[in-house]
């Protein structure tokens, strides 16, 4: 299954398929266990070496797992308010921004979305403009739809989260990206 991963978790051989500025995706094998009534899942980055002995062509195994991905964990995005249990009346303001939580109900390696073309349709067609992409942790992407706002600012509280925030292992990037339908992919901010 592809998970994507800050850059710095890719070296010795190990299988970086694509990259967004400081972001890779990895292809990696799990382990699951039951372990008190939660599933622990064990992560074995796939390497070069273990693909070129399966004989299986790199960017066909991305696809598939990316495929494979979307169905075991299907991408959800809801608003943050509702996430944190508040109410419609609770931010009926012209200040609170719209800002919606892409993730998948287990909370495994949502920033993977971020590589999937189909997924940044479906956000678009959902927020009904082109969006930047926050990435909050490896597990969900925060999105905020393109509105007067400032980049710069947005960059420094993804600076302070990770640093304060995030543990080490949970931190996806610290740049700001955007979607652009017309141009069909992600760019950094």
């Amino acid at each position: 299954m592809p998970v994507a991963v800050n850059g710095s978790w890719c070296g010795d051989g190990i299988l970086c398929f694509e990259k967004l500025s400081d972001i890779r995706l990895l292809l990696v094998r799990t382990d699951e266990n039951e372990t008190n009534g939660r599933t622990v899942r064990t992560l074995h980055p796939v390497t070069s070496e273990e693909m070129k002995e399966m004989g299986v062509d790199t960017e066909e195994a991305f696809e598939r797992a990316k495929e494979a991905f979307l169905n075991r964990f299907p991408p959800m995005i809801e608003p943050l308010y509702k996430m944190l249990g508040l109410t419609d009346e609770d931010v009926d303001s012209p200040f609170v921004p719209p800002l919606f939580v892409l993730y998948n109900k287990e909370l495994f390696f949502g920033g993977t979305m971020l590589f999937i073309p189909s997924v940044l349709e479906m956000v678009h067609e959902f927020v009904g403009k082109d969006f930047y992409i926050i990435p909050s942790s490896i597990n969900e992407l925060l999105i905020l739809p393109c509105l007067d706002c400032d980049p710069e600012s947005i960059r420094e509280h993804i600076h302070y989260v990770n640093t304060t925030v995030c543990s080490k292992e949970e931190v996806l990037s610290e740049e700001l990206y955007i979607y652009r339908k017309e141009e069909g992919r992600v760019l950094v901010a």
